[in-house]
């Protein structure tokens, strides 16, 4: 795997998942199309939750979809709960953190 990094923007739930119309993108790419040529760039991504790890100030979450995963950092506590499973959409800048276990 290649990069599976860390996005730093707040994790959200789909809104009104139940009205989105035929044709709503809901993510640029999937997951394992994420490589080095994205570092930097601000991108979405959808998938459910896989894990959750709270350390206090940071909340690190793994997300996957049908192609892989990918940790996301979040610097701030979202509005609402994140469960395991939960259906959701990640938007923010790609980042390599050697540290991650997905890259």
């Amino acid at each position: 795997m290649i990069i599976k990094n860390a996005l730093d923007e707040m994790l959200e739930k789909i809104p009104n998942s139940h009205t989105l119309r035929a044709g709503t993108r809901l993510k640029d790419k999937s997951i394992d199309k994420i490589t080095e040529h994205d570092e930097g760039k601000e991108i979405v991504v959808s998938g459910w939750v896989h894990n959750i790890r709270d350390i206090g100030a940071l909340l690190f979450v793994t997300l996957r979809d049908t192609n892989g995963k990918i940790q996301v950092k979040l610097t701030e506590k979202p509005a609402e709960k994140i469960e395991k499973e939960s259906a959701v959409w990640v938007k923010g800048k790609v980042r390599k953190e050697p540290r991650s276990p997905t890259g």
